[in-house]
């Protein structure tokens, strides 16, 4: 099944990708789903099983999240 996905991306960038989809005959969506597929199956197995059900990493705490704790 395949669900849609609204990006926001900068003008200059998205002339630049589709003249490179039309000079490859592919398209944006086929672009952008081949590079989450590449970039999924880059991760660790560990960071993978998380999409599982496996316990996430710890976010990131900012500088304003960190100050409140104190």
């Amino acid at each position: 099944m395949k669900n849609r996905l609204n990006i926001t991306i900068d003008d200059t960038l998205i002339t630049e990708v589709r003249c490179y989809a039309v000079r490859n005959n592919t398209s944006l969506s086929r672009l952008t789903e081949d590079y989450f597929k590449k970039l999924v199956t880059q991760l660790s197995p560990k960071k993978h099983d998380r999409r599982l059900g496996e316990k996430s990493v710890p976010r990131r705490r900012y500088r304003s999240q960190v100050a409140k704790r104190r």
